[in-house]
């Protein structure tokens, strides 16, 4: 449970992380330097977790505790166990960028160069695609039910979202928001505690909210 804010800001210094990042079970902020993926507690102390990675994309955990990656570089989507042994689930995508993990376990993966967004069994990395409608996407969460998807589009003005239908299969995708007011190419998108969806912009240039009554 979250307590009421509003919340005193901390800066952690210290931590690695790239264009993404994740928390494990136990808070650590888990991200890259393009390099190796790190672990760094509430007070910024680091630790190595899995070397020679080299990824800039999305990563997010797993109900069982195992941690999903976007490998753009060779085109896989790897998953590390706890201790951090690696197993490639699945290969041969064109840069898998966004990434999201719904309640069943299911990875949903943004395949920028392919324009397609992808829905992935976590263990057996069985997918198929929900939509091949969207150009270049790029970062990607869900909405407060997990009813719809939203994505940003590198480079496009336009965030529209994929709706599911109940066995979470696309079934299109529609106008939602419009970001071209702000500066910078939309990149990374998180699901807000309190029912907001807010949107980095790459560089760090720009963080944008979206208040509820546009859900």
């Amino acid at each position: 449970n979250i307590p009421p804010g509003p919340f005193e800001l901390h800066e952690v210094t210290g931590a690695i992380a790239s264009e993404d990042l994740a928390f494990d079970s136990q808070g650590h902020l888990v991200g890259s330097d393009n390099h190796a993926i790190y672990k760094t507690d509430v007070k910024g102390k680091v630790k190595l977790f899995a070397p020679n990675v080299e990824f800039r994309s999305g990563l997010r955990y797993l109900p069982n505790g195992s941690l999903a990656v976007n490998d753009n570089y060779l085109g896989r989507v790897l998953v590390f166990d706890p201790d951090g042994v690696m197993t490639v689930l699945v290969q041969g995508l064109s840069y898998p960028n966004g990434m999201t993990v719904d309640m069943q376990g299911f990875i949903y993966v943004t395949e920028h160069d392919a324009h397609r967004v992808l829905r992935i069994h976590s263990y057996t990395g069985e997918y198929e695609v929900l939509t091949t409608e969207i150009y270049h996407p790029n970062g990607i969460t869900f909405n407060v039910d997990y009813t719809a998807l939203y994505r940003c589009a590198f480079g496009s003005p336009g965030r529209p979202p994929l709706p599911l239908s109940e066995d979470a299969r696309g079934c299109g995708a529609g106008e939602w928001a419009d970001f071209t007011h702000t500066s910078g190419r939309g990149d990374r998108r998180r699901g807000g505690i309190c029912r907001n969806l807010s949107r980095g912009e790459d560089g760090g240039r720009a963080h944008t909210q979206v208040t509820p009554s546009r859900h």
